[in-house]
């Protein structure tokens, strides 16, 4: 048992992509989208989040607080982005002609709905 966080360790989340009917499809369990999809083609990717710690959930909670005129409050959408944003590490993205696309929150909010919301979900698990 190690009770610091290694700034550098990570939790990698998998999601597996595709489309159904016309509609982008997303999971994060490979048998579950091999049933899904049959036999049609989806995408594999990987997403890794820093392990959080106490100092990065310090940085998280202090850009989702809001202190006014004595009153605090909290916004839970706020919470998920900055959660997202500060332990998101990388990711396994290419743009079409193979680039890799950064791991950024910039980058993330051009992502589609679906796929971005099974991140967020996953990463509401760690």
């Amino acid at each position: 048992m190690n009770i610091f966080v290694d700034p550098n360790d990570y939790i990698e989340i998998n999601l597996f992509i595709g489309e159904k009917d016309g509609l982008m499809v997303c999971f994060s369990d490979e048998s579950e989208a091999k049933e899904a999809f049959k036999d049609e083609e989806f995408e594999s990717h990987w997403i890794r989040f820093y392990r959080p710690s106490y100092g990065r959930t310090l940085k998280i909670q202090e850009l989702t607080f809001n202190f006014d005129e004595g009153k605090t409050s909290f916004d839970p959408i706020s919470f998920r982005h900055n959660r997202c944003s500060i332990l998101l590490k990388d990711w396994s993205f290419v743009d079409e002609n193979n680039n890799k696309i950064p791991a950024t929150a910039e980058n993330m909010e051009q992502m589609s709905e679906t796929v971005a919301q099974m991140i967020l979900f996953e990463l509401d698990k760690i």
